[in-house]
C-alpha cells in the first residue's frame, strides 16, 4: 500500500518540472476505487465502517510558487519556496489531511531526536477547511527502491549498515509505561494493511494488543483457528519505537545517506512487529532477501504466525 507511504515518498523526490502549480485542477476519479468497493461490501454485511470521505477543494493550499506534489482524497503534499517564517532557507513541504497528523510529527520528533535522520518539523498548521499540515524539510533524493538495484555492492553494505544503525537507536528508546500504539502514551494503534488502515484504542500490554489482533479475525473463521491463534500469540515482547512501514519507498538515498520518511504509523509496539510489517509492505525491488544483515533481531515465527492470521483479517 503505497498511502500514506505514497505521500510522504513524493513530497521526497526532486522537484517535478511537470507537476500542478497554483491554479492547475486535477480530475476526480470516474470509477470506484477498490477501498469504495470494499467499504460497500462491509455496508452490504453489516460491518463497522469508517465515515464517508468528506470532499476538499486544495485552492486555498496553494500559494505563489507552491507545487502539488501528491492528492489522494484529503491527503495533499504540496511543495512551497523557502519562507522566513520558518527561520529556514530551503524549501518546505506541507503535508495537508485529516488524519494521524500530530502522531506522524511526534514520531519524526521522536526519531530526530534519536539521532535518525528524517524531515526535520517546523511547525503544525491548520487550514480553513479543518485539514491539518505538518510543515517540515523538503528531502531530495531518490526513493530506495528506485535505486537499489543499480547500487554497487559497497553502496548496498553502507545501506544495510545504517538501516542498522537505524533500528538499534529505535529499539533502545525507552517506551511509555503500560503503552502500546501511537507515539504519545493514549494515541491508538494504526495497523496499515494493503488496502486500508485499521484503528484500535491503545492497549497497556502485549495481550492487549493480541485481543486487538484476534478482535480483526473475520467471525466467520472456526472456533478452533481463533483458539490455535491465541495460543501461539506471544506477550514477553519488548515494547520498541516502530517505524510500521520501513519500505524502500520510505527511505530516501542520496549521495550514500538515507533518510526515513513517512511515520504516520509510527509508534510503541512490540518488537517483531517492525520486522513483520516490513515483509508484508515492501514490495517491487526492495530488501526482503537482505532482512538479516540490518534488522538487529529476526522473528522468523512471528512472521509465520502473522502472515497466517493476515489470511483471516481483512487487509
Amino acid at each position: 500500500m503505497d498511502i500514506p507511504t505514497v505521500t510522504m515518498t513524493s513530497q521526497a523526490q526532486s522537484i517535478p518540472s511537470d507537476a500542478p502549480t497554483m491554479g492547475s485542477e486535477s480530475q476526480a476519479p470516474t470509477r470506484f476505487s477498490y477501498k469504495q468497493l470494499l467499504r460497500n461490501h462491509k455496508i452490504s454485511r453489516g460491518m463497522p465502517v469508517e465515515p464517508e470521505p468528506l470532499q476538499y477543494s486544495d485552492h486555498e493550499l496553494m500559494e505563489e510558487g507552491a507545487i502539488l506534489l501528491h492528492k489522494l482524497y484529503s491527503k495533499v503534499v504540496i511543495l512551497y519556496p523557502p519562507n522566513p517564517k520558518y527561520n529556514t532557507e530551503k524549501h518546505i513541504v506541507k503535508k495537508w489531511g485529516i488524519d494521524a497528523v500530530e502522531e506522524e510529527a511526534e514520531s519524526m520528533r521522536i526519531a530526530e531526536a534519536a539521532g535518525i535522520r528524517v524531515p526535520h518539523v517546523y511547525a503544525i498548521e491548520t487550514a480553513s477547511d479543518g485539514r491539518r499540515g505538518i510543515v517540515m524539510d523538503y528531502v531530495d533524493g531518490d526513493m530506495l527502491k528506485h535505486v537499489w538495484q543499480s547500487l554497487n555492492d559497497e553502496e548496498k553494505t553502507s545501506v544495510k549498515r545504517q538501516l542498522r544503525q537505524v533500528l538499534e537507536k529505535m529499539q533502545s528508546l525507552e517506551p511509555p509505561k503500560d503503552h502500546i500504539g501511537g507515539p504519545r502514551p493514549g494515541d491508538r494503534i494504526r495497523d496499515t494493511r494493503i488496502m486500508m488502515t485499521e484503528t484500535a484504542p491503545a492497549v497497556k500490554d502485549e495481550k492487549g494488543f493480541n485481543d486487538y489482533l484476534l478482535s480483526a479475525v473475520f467471525r466467520a473463521a472456526p472456533k478452533y483457528l481463533r483458539a490455535a491463534f491465541a495460543s501461539v500469540l506471544q506477550t514477553d515482547h519488548r515494547i520498541v519505537f516502530t517505524h510500521n512501514d520501513l519500505a524502500p519507498r520510505n527511505i530516501m538515498y542520496k549521495d550514500g545517506v538515507i533518510t526515513i520518511i513517512d511515520w504516520q504509523d509510527g509508534g510503541w509496539y512490540p518488537e517483531y512487529w517492525e520486522y513483520v510489517k516490513f515483509f508484508y509492505r515492501a514490495k517491487g525491488d526492495d530488501l526482503r532477501d537482505d532482512a538479516e544483515d540490518f534488522f538487529p533481531k529476526t522473528y522468523p515465527l512471528d512472521l509465520v504466525h502473522y502472515i497466517a492470521l493476515l489470511h483471516w483479517q481483512p487487509s
